[in-house]
């Protein structure tokens, strides 16, 4: 049986094992930067990689992510660098108040599953539908799981995730920075969600085109399984 194959636009988040930063020396100009700036040192340097990697975008809203993004910002240009030195590209964000990286494409890098991929599309469309009606708050979007599980069956067409299998998915797409899990309504058996900015970054403009390449394939090999069906005496 044909095996989906999983849409590469938002395959670029981070493995977590993939760059071993205690490892990786510091670029040549540390030096200089410590030198001209005495509210750093070495190790907050390390520590502000470590979290950028370990979380892949520091939002400034968020108070664990706040001395981090403030160190990443204020030394962009040396993050950047460090960053491109190993084949990865450092993004900021101001007017949404967030820092990102992205792997290469050539790079190692944690390919999300075929369930994971279209809802984080899902999430994607539901974020751009909640900046066109303006409901975005610091630059995030607030959305009902269950309504994100509506629009995965009705785009779609396929079975949603059961409970179990859905929460851990809204934790996988928590550690990557995507979305923050929100308290969970009396009588719901799902978490409200923010989703956060980051979600435009490791998406592109063309998810409903993917989406619906998807949704063709899919038909398709429904029609040929059908077809292969009928024809069996």
């Amino acid at each position: 049986m044909k095996r989906w194959k999983t849409p590469t636009c938002v395959a670029r988040v981070l493995s977590f094992t993939a760059l071993p930063w205690n490892r990786i020396p510091m670029l040549r100009d540390t030096r200089h930067l410590l030198e001209r700036h005495a509210d750093i040192d070495e190790d907050g340097l390390r520590q502000t990689a470590a979290q950028i990697l370990g979380r892949q975008f520091l939002y400034l809203n968020r108070a664990r992510d706040r001395e981090a993004y403030r160190v990443a910002i204020n030394h962009y240009d040396y993050f950047r660098n460090l960053f491109d030195a190993v084949g990865w590209s450092l993004h900021r964000d101001d007017d949404f108040g967030f820092v990102g990286v992205l792997p290469a494409e050539t790079e190692n890098f944690t390919r999300l599953k075929l369930v994971d991929t279209l809802l984080v599309f899902c999430l994607r469309l539901l974020y751009e539908e909640g900046m066109d009606r303006m409901e975005v708050q610091a630059g995030c979007v607030h959305a009902e799981t269950e309504v994100l599980l509506g629009r995965y069956e009705t785009l779609l067409k396929r079975k949603r995730p059961g409970l179990t299998d859905m929460r851990a998915i809204l934790a996988r797409l928590a550690r990557f920075g995507l979305i923050e899990i929100g308290e969970t309504d009396a009588g719901e058996l799902l978490p409200r969600l923010r989703i956060l900015p980051g979600i435009r970054l490791v998406t592109d403009s063309h998810v409903m085109e993917r989406l619906s390449a998807y949704q063709a394939e899919a038909a398709t090999e429904s029609d040929e399984m059908d077809g292969a069906e009928e024809a069996q005496p």
